[in-house]
């Protein structure tokens, strides 16, 4: 991802589950986190994800970045 830049957003499709940074410039980055149809559900700052016999949960920590927070 772009250096010094740490804001994505986090994406389900029918294929997997993707991050991508929001700066727009080209290149944009996309990376495919999981393969597959995935069940997942928020709750609150808390991301769960159930592939077949496994269950993920996303953790996301908060750090200062030219002073602005990001999560």
């Amino acid at each position: 991802f772009y250096p010094g830049r740490n804001d994505v957003v986090l994406y389900a499709t029918k294929d997997g589950l993707y991050v991508t940074e929001l700066d727009t410039r080209v290149p944009q980055n996309t990376i495919r986190l999981l393969a597959g149809n995935l069940d997942f559900e928020v709750m609150g700052d808390r991301v769960f994800i159930h592939e077949k016999n496994t269950y993920y949960e996303l953790l996301f920590t908060a750090s200062t970045v030219n002073n602005a927070i990001s999560i």
